[in-house]
């Protein structure tokens, strides 16, 4: 989709992919893939089982629900899965099995990690999980964050 145009509740199925300049919202990817490129904007995409979503410089990803990424623990290596973000992620919610890897130039906000606990939390990102009542964090390892419970 080129600067300008816009797209609402999209479903991109495994092999599907959608490559964004302009405006999507409410997109979910079923093992599919969004490419959001300088100048997109993504807002409500959810991230399901195999799916992927790249938030490239100058690109914004808002209120994405990551579900996946992180299956198989944090030695796992799931490929391209999950949310990576060059850019800008605000509001991500981060499920069980979800994986938000943040390069070096990318910024994130008010991520909000929601999964089980990890005994190893020494590298802390901290966000709230609501079902706990209780602040939660997560744990850096080479270049992904993976959940704990403070």
């Amino acid at each position: 989709m080129n600067a300008g145009g816009s797209v609402s509740d999209t479903v991109i199925s495994a092999g599907g992919g959608q490559s964004l300049q302009g405006q999507a919202v409410n997109t979910t990817l079923n093992g599919g893939e969004q490419w959001v490129h300088e100048g997109g904007i993504a807002t409500g995409t959810v991230i399901n089982e195999k799916g992927w979503q790249a938030v490239k410089s100058g690109a914004v990803a808002t209120d994405t629900v990551v579900n996946t990424g992180a299956e198989g623990g944090p030695d796992a290596e799931n490929g391209d899965t999950g949310q990576t973000v060059y850019g800008d992620a605000v509001r991500t919610t981060i499920n069980k099995n979800g994986r938000q890897i943040v390069a070096a130039e990318g910024t994130v906000n008010t991520t909000v990690v929601l999964c089980r606990r990890r005994p190893d939390c020494t590298w802390l990102r901290t966000g709230y999980h609501a079902e706990w009542g209780v602040p939660v964090c997560a744990q850096r390892r080479y270049g992904v964050w993976h959940c704990c419970k403070q």
